[in-house]
């Protein structure tokens, strides 16, 4: 009997033994669950914050919400930025400032294209010289004109593979930057050079790739607009006259819809430039910027591609017809059609981005200088 319980007494000394422990692991573990709390507690404390302290700005930047009754307030009114000749003539004399280091990006810009289209491209400009060719010596109005010369200047792109339209992409984006680089730096009247205009600039890569897809995204009803306003005129007789006009209405509301939108992502690319800028934030920054002041800040930015569009006209048909004096008519393989027109043509591209780069900067500054109301 005396062998059966101490087995039993070892048990009994063992249990207490260990009930002790117990309570001392938990009595140890509450201040670590109740210092985990807290900081739970603070951190959704710091976010609601957040979120009232953005409200706050938005309300503050525009009172009035889409799809929503709102009240009758009082919107913040801005001084109006300068007209865009101004614009284009302050973005012409920064080009001119710094034309040494503009100058060599274009020419890095031309020989990224070189090695990027390579020779599968050359059969594009002889297209685009004969199609040129016949628009200006046919009688066609004008605007089977501009259609033609549009639809014939794009197979260069458009016929490449997806990688090298990727690759134009990015080497575009990349001197995009960088001409922001030295516009903002010849702006604040700093010194830079082209390295680090290179280099250092392209830190904004990826918010402007986000910010490029979100323009993609907010161009679909604008192209969908396209499509019912090509419908709209193929089927225009009396008697489709009224569903006509309804086409034309709803592709004229998508247009719009779409225009909203991108001015705002335009101005943001320019705001994403910036050092240490995420995207979400360039995109209010820039929302607040254009309260008040986006139809007008519209027309600065469709004048834009209306005038590369002139010069390029001017340049490019003169340049067609000297190509046709030297090689005649057909010259797909002549030295003109195969070096002259593609390097004028990447020489203008790269000139094109540097403006419209430089120029979309100047506006953005102009909107943040007259944010001050009235």
């Amino acid at each position: 009997m005396a062998k059966k319980s101490q087995p039993a007494a070892k048990k009994n000394v063992a249990t207490k033994s260990k009930k002790p422990v117990v309570s001392t692991v938990v009595e140890a573990a509450s201040p670590s669950a109740k210092r985990s709390t807290s900081k739970l507690a603070a951190r959704a404390a710091q976010m609601r914050a957040r979120i009232r302290q953005r409200r706050s700005e938005r309300r503050l930047a525009s009172p009035h919400r889409s799809f929503r009754l709102t009240r009758r307030t009082e919107v913040p009114r801005y001084e109006a930025v300068r007209p865009w000749w101004q614009l284009m003539q302050e973005a012409w004399g920064i080009i001119r400032h710094s034309g040494t280091m503009i100058g060599l990006l274009v020419a890095i810009f031309m020989s990224a294209s070189w090695l990027i289209i390579g020779v599968s491209g050359l059969q594009a400009f002889a297209t685009l010289k004969q199609v040129v060719d016949i628009v200006f010596t046919e009688p066609t109005n004008g605007f089977d004109q501009a259609a033609t010369l549009l639809q014939a200047a794009t197979p260069s792109v458009s016929d490449q593979s997806l990688v090298t339209q990727g690759l134009l992409t990015l080497v575009s984006i990349l001197f995009w930057l960088s001409f922001i680089w030295i516009a903002r730096h010849a702006m604040a009247k700093q010194s830079t050079t082209l390295r680090e205009a290179i280099y250092l600039s392209g830190t904004a890569l990826v918010p402007s790739v986000l910010i490029l897809l979100l323009m993609i995204i907010q161009m679909m009803p604008a192209l969908l607009g396209g499509v019912l306003f090509v419908s709209a005129s193929n089927s225009w007789t009396f008697e489709l006259a009224p569903q006509a006009a309804f086409l034309v209405i709803i592709g004229t509301l998508l247009l719009i819809f779409s225009f909203y939108f991108v001015v705002s992502s335009f101005v943001a690319l320019q705001v994403v430039a910036l050092p240490g800028m995420y995207p979400w934030r360039a995109l209010r920054d820039a929302r607040a910027l254009l309260s008040g002041r986006r139809l007008s800040t519209l027309r600065k930015v469709v004048i834009l591609p209306v005038v590369l569009l002139i010069v390029w006209a001017v340049i490019m048909i003169p340049a067609s017809a000297i190509d046709n004096k030297i090689c005649g008519t057909g010259g797909e393989s002549c030295w003109s059609t195969v070096t002259l027109l593609p390097s004028l043509t990447y020489a203008l591209a790269g000139l094109s981005i540097a403006f419209s780069s430089i120029y979309a900067y100047i506006l953005y500054r102009s909107l943040l200088a007259t944010r001050e109301s009235k």
